[in-house]
């Protein structure tokens, strides 16, 4: 066996210099960063969840133990910035990043069926430069002209997934006199397009659906950067297909991203669920990371 002798010492250096120089660049060309902790998360929960086991097994599995798999997949990458909103009883999970910088122009909707706005009141002394709406029926009145700098503005209002509309006409209130629809309610009576935090606190499974690619907030291009949902227990069998339906849209949607599970104190039959926005530039940048939005990355 021959080797290769080097009769200056420096030759070595430099050959030794310029291999790890040459890897260097090759893996910033061909290989890229490493994975964002986005990416990290979802093909943790990709792995996690992604079964071939059958719809009620699937439930059974997955229902209990969700909030642990979250916490071990998305909510780590998240906990030092999630701030509790609220009390013990009802709160929601609000990730903070460079909201106060001068630019930023807040809005959050909470929506309930309850008299109380101690949550709304908690995130506006929290996030002051935030426009902080509240709609419920059970509201007395509707504050919506007050100085939004100081007041968080009532409106009495019942917000129903079911209140679909064929279009943004009269026609809306066709189909459910009572009630409007969220995506309408946002585009016609708010006159805002984009959201940092829309909050829900009644069961949220159908207002899911209206997250997803091709339906009501993507036709109205509406984007929300944080939604706080409460999931009620399927109940029935096609109830736990749905389930099963709804998550794996979340995962292979590439819109938003599971980032934090939890139980709802004194009951396992409803889970808090915060998804955050991962597609929308703006949210990326505001809330996520302060690198540029890439695709690749989500």
């Amino acid at each position: 066996m021959k080797f290769t002798r080097f009769a200056n010492p420096h030759i070595f250096v430099l050959l030794l210099v310029s291999v790890e120089l040459t890897l260097f660049l090759y893996r910033i060309v061909f290989v890229g960063k490493p994975p964002s902790s986005v990416r990290e998360a979802r093909e943790c929960l990709h792995l996690q969840t992604n079964t071939l086991e059958t719809d009620d097994n699937f439930f059974k599995r997955l229902w209990p133990s969700l909030h642990q798999i979250v916490d071990k997949c998305s909510y780590r990458h998240f906990r030092e910035r999630i701030k509790v909103i609220g009390s013990s009883k009802q709160s929601i999970l609000w990730l903070n990043w460079l909201v106060d910088l001068n630019d930023h122009q807040c809005n959050a909707i909470f929506i309930h069926n309850s008299k109380s706005v101690s949550m709304e009141r908690e995130l506006k002394r929290y996030t002051k430069k935030c426009v902080v709406y509240s709609l419920s029926d059970k509201h007395q009145e509707t504050s919506r002209y007050q100085d939004p700098r100081y007041s968080v503005l009532t409106l009495k209002q019942n917000v129903s997934a079911k209140a679909r509309h064929l279009g943004w006409g009269v026609d809306h209130y066709a189909r459910d006199a009572d009630s409007v629809d969220l995506a309408y309610f946002t585009v016609v009576q708010v006159h805002k397009l984009r959201y940092d935090s829309i909050n829900i606190f009644y069961d949220g499974s159908e207002h899911i659906k209206s997250l997803f690619t091709k339906s009501p907030f993507d036709d109205a291009n509406l984007a929300t950067c944080q939604f706080n949902i409460i999931l009620n227990r399927p109940k029935g069998r096609l109830a736990r297909r749905d389930f099963r339906y709804t998550w794996k849209r979340l995962l292979y949607d590439r819109r938003y991203l599971v980032a934090g599970v939890r139980r709802i104190r004194g009951s396992t039959d409803a889970l808090s669920i915060l998804l955050l926005n991962i597609s929308e530039p703006y949210c990326w940048a505001k809330y996520i990371s302060n690198d540029p939005f890439v695709p690749k990355n989500v």
